[in-house]
């Protein structure tokens, strides 16, 4: 069952990540490992009417939990982002264990990360609201700018972005992506989505549109590609922008809480795994000493 119409009240200004909790912090916090929060296609992280996490920051500091929203530029590519966001995360959490929670095209950037192999911290898991995983259809007649053809070139040099992020979202685009970008396996993947109403009045003539290529979504994304991994819900009224909600991020608290400990739990296994096994073969070669030594005349 869609969990209930969730209220948005307005956001607090934001507040810069990241949090360092306090040691009493820590006894109470819901989860250990910081938080990324990574925002979406647009998403100006220096204007201060511009403030998607504004409600999330609020609640993860009141919990004691520490997070960090990385700067990366408002229309860049995946990749562009994906690599920014690398270089910011890993030199303040190195050797870290982290969750990755992304917003729209954020969500795509934060599995391009956990796809990574290379990295100096460890993602335990990403979480997706409203995320494009397998593209807009609307937008299928935009021009592919990953920042590797001419156009990219031309756009980097004068905006110092490759401006590829909305053209990222194609169906022809998400379809490359998702094949390249398999999940990892040591990884939890979960997913929100919001669908509108027909009525919601405001929204009637987005819905006029957009439902034409997905018939349920959230004004901008259709609800069948923001599922992704264990798809935690589709929020009735919440549109694109609202997904981004305290209750949500609530809710799945518990299922991050779960992939800590789980992660602790195959830590544990390989540990003793690793001991016995080093054991039986320390009394192996002993038993085998033992023997030639009686056998020895």
């Amino acid at each position: 069952m869609s969990p209930p119409d969730i209220a948005r009240p307005p956001d607090p200004p934001t507040l810069k990540g990241p949090h360092r909790p306090s040691k009493q912090e820590t006894r109470k916090q819901p989860v250990k490992e910081p938080f990324i929060l990574l925002r979406g296609w647009a998403a100006n992280l220096s204007d201060p009417d511009d403030h998607v996490w504004g409600n999330d920051e609020a609640y993860l500091s009141s919990k004691g939990i520490d997070f960090f929203v990385p700067h990366y530029h408002r229309f860049g590519s995946i990749d562009e982002r994906m690599r920014s966001a690398i270089t910011q995360i890993g030199e303040k959490y190195h050797g870290v264990r982290v969750h990755l929670v992304g917003h729209s095209l954020g969500g795509l950037v934060a599995r391009a990360i956990a796809a990574r192999r290379d990295l100096t911290f460890t993602v335990l898991t990403v979480t997706t609201f409203g995320s494009p995983h397998r593209g807009i259809e609307y937008l299928h007649r935009l021009p592919k700018m990953d920042g590797n053809g001419w156009l990219g070139a031309i756009l980097r040099k004068v905006f110092k972005s490759d401006c590829g992020g909305l053209s990222n979202v194609t169906p022809q685009f998400m379809e490359e992506f998702n094949e390249a970008t398999p999940n990892n396996p040591d990884v939890r993947y979960f997913s929100w989505a919001g669908q509108l109403g027909s009525d919601q009045i405001k929204y009637i003539p987005v819905l006029a549109v957009i439902n034409q290529f997905h018939p349920h979504n959230d004004g901008v994304v259709g609800v069948e590609s923001a599922m992704w991994g264990t798809h935690l819900g589709t929020v009735p009224g919440l549109s694109h922008s609202r997904i981004v909600s305290v209750d949500l991020l609530k809710q799945t608290i518990p299922h991050l809480r779960k992939a800590e400990r789980r992660y602790w739990r195959v830590r544990l296994r390989a540990g003793c795994r690793t001991f016995f096994g080093r054991l039986a073969n320390g009394l192996g070669r002993s038993c085998n000493a033992c023997h030639d030594t009686i056998m020895d005349p």
